[in-house]
């Protein structure tokens, strides 16, 4: 079983055991650091797309501005 230490409004730390007692505190912070990660998981997959658009974008505008210079 895992120990979990929650410090109550007193400022008093309790240790539970999981399995023992419910753990309330400790699995709201665990759904938020599953929200957030889930979260952070998809900024960065857009943040990939729009990177790799702009690498194209920038890749083009190189191209014609390549062409332009030669005519």
């Amino acid at each position: 079983m895992r120990n979990c230490y929650i410090e109550s409004k007193s400022g008093i730390g309790v240790s539970h055991l999981h399995g023992t007692h419910k753990c309330i505190g400790y699995k709201r912070r665990c759904l938020r650091r599953q929200a957030t990660q889930q979260k952070l998981d998809a900024l960065q997959t857009e943040f990939h797309i729009r990177n790799e658009k702009l690498k194209q974008m920038k890749k083009a505008v190189a191209i014609e501005a390549g062409t332009a210079v030669k005519f």
